[in-house]
């Protein structure tokens, strides 16, 4: 099954929001993604992740890996462990449609 996150792909990220426990971002087409979980970027400089684009997206049951065109990436973890809720990850893609990890 294709995941909705595939969409993101080529898709530049135009606004980042990070703090100690949630990241959000807007890209280029307004598809708006926040993310709840333990997550991990490569890189904490936010001059190096806006602006830059989708390369591809990995999801498995346990993480899902955002890789950027500059190489860094993004590592969301779906465990249980990692979860803190009430939502894992919320995507909101530009037609209004919104989908939910929990």
């Amino acid at each position: 099954m294709k995941s909705y996150l595939t969409s993101l792909i080529g898709q530049k990220i135009i606004t980042l929001h990070m703090d100690d426990e949630s990241a959000g971002m807007i890209f280029e087409d307004k598809s708006k993604l926040s993310i709840f979980n333990r997550h991990r970027f490569s890189s904490r400089d936010i001059n190096q992740l806006t602006g830059s684009k989708v390369k591809s997206i990995n999801e498995s049951e346990e993480k899902i890996n955002i890789e950027l065109h500059n190489g860094i990436l993004l590592e969301i973890f779906l465990d249980s462990d990692s979860w803190v809720g009430p939502e894992a990850v919320e995507l909101i893609l530009p037609d209004g449609q919104f989908v939910v990890w929990s």
